[in-house]
């Protein structure tokens, strides 16, 4: 382990670094314990998730988790990997050049602990340095809470050149889920409810048999759930865009690694036998998370997603062990829609004080200025929808073109 010491807390404080398994499980207690007390632990901070990550990834992936002590006791901990990270420069949804940079990822919700400014001072203080000393080029926040006391130094302590400027900011939805199914459609207003069962109803009229939802959570399912995303996805413009889910050694592993510690929740909706909608989510703690989900669009008169996430939420009024469920990253309208509360988060980066980041900072600013200005632009003149969805049916069309 690397060891460090710094003087600006109240305390003394100490900067312990473990880069391999080994170091990582002699802090397993610590870690263990500090994710419990979180007022909302997330999946992706937990170790064991963590670890299945780097295992899989190999030699292309090396650890990085940084432990700070104060007095000799614990008191927090980062977690993050340093990996080779593509920046993409977009036009819409075309990719323009994407430059490598060995960055310094910190998973989402990966400081945990004391999270005082305090702390998050020397943090940054400690990654500054990392930068400064070549171990990488770039460090990189997922999704940021920006009322929290690290997002705010990450936008005042690095100098103009070396932090990130104009990143989206987004929404982060979650619903807490009520005691019983009527209560939960007591707070739907009555046009949404006519609408749903509308599209219960199409579903019904074009199945053969009744609609029904299987939820599966064991390991014997991993093949049959992801043999099902693949097909589903096949038919979408996620295929085509290289997002959504996909048949990947760590995707494997972390639906196996979920269905081996009874978190795993995967929901298959089905017409006519036939599978058309997915939703895979992560039971952790008192919280659903939901990972993927996508469905055929051929259905999609009669919303199966839609359907299929009415269904889920159904079942969690009557279940007492979740009490909350949280759709993830990325802007959605049903999000929106079935979400009572948000906060907002952005992706933050803090890059090397060394030519060829900063270029790269600058460019990929104005990039994302250029993003941000269009996005207003076309949200004040309502086009935002109808954009997205031509330029996926065009993507689609040309791909498949190409595949001929």
């Amino acid at each position: 382990m690397i060891k460090g010491i710094r003087t600006q807390l109240s305390c003394d404080c100490e900067i312990v670094t473990a880069t391999n398994i080994e170091e990582i499980e002699a802090i397993r207690p610590i870690w263990e314990q500090m994710q419990r007390a979180m007022p909302h632990p997330v999946p992706n901070a937990d170790i064991d998730r963590y670890l299945s990550i780097i295992k899989t990834r190999g030699e292309d992936v090396q650890p990085h988790i940084i432990v700070m002590k104060c007095d000799g006791h614990p008191a927090a901990i980062t977690i993050g990997r340093i990996e080779k990270r593509q920046l993409d420069f977009k036009l819409g949804y075309k990719t323009l050049f994407s430059p490598t940079l060995r960055c310094l990822s910190i998973v989402y919700g990966g400081i945990i602990g004391r999270t005082s400014a305090e702390i998050c001072d020397v943090l940054i203080d400690e990654l500054m340095n990392l930068l400064r000393r070549g171990r990488a080029d770039l460090v990189y926040f997922n999704h940021l809470g920006i009322d929290s006391p690290i997002y705010k130094l990450c936008k005042t302590v690095p100098n103009f050149f070396i932090r990130s400027h104009f990143a989206p900011v987004e929404s982060h939805w979650q619903t807490y889920i009520p005691d019983t199914v009527e209560e939960f459609y007591r707070n739907i207003p009555n046009s949404r409810k006519s609408r749903w069962r509308r599209d219960i109803r199409q579903l019904e009229k074009i199945s053969s048999s009744e609609i029904k939802i299987v939820c599966y959570r064991e390991v014997s399912d991993i093949n049959y759930l992801i043999d099902v995303a693949c097909r589903i996805e096949e038919s979408t413009y996620k295929r085509y865009l290289d997002v959504g889910f996909t048949n990947s050694a760590v995707n494997r592993e972390l639906l196996e690694k979920a269905a081996q510690k009874g978190w795993l929740r995967a929901y298959i909706l089905y017409v006519s036998d036939e599978p058309c909608a997915f939703q895979f989510d992560v039971r952790y703690g008192k919280t659903q998370f939901t990972e993927f989900g996508s469905f055929d669009p051929r259905l999609s008169r009669g919303s199966p997603g839609m359907v299929l996430l009415i269904k889920v939420l159904e079942q969690l009024c009557r279940d007492s062990n979740v009490s909350i469920m949280d759709y993830g990253f990325g802007h959605a309208l049903y999000k929106s829609k079935f979400g009572t509360n948000y906060w907002l988060e952005e992706n933050v980066c803090i890059y090397a004080p060394r030519v060829c980041p900063i270029l790269i900072n600058m460019a990929m600013s104005a990039n994302l200025a250029c993003y941000v200005l269009l996005s207003r632009v076309t949200a004040w003149l309502n086009l935002n929808s109808w954009i997205k969805r031509n330029w996926r049916r065009m993507v689609c069309k040309k791909s498949h073109k190409d595949s001929v």
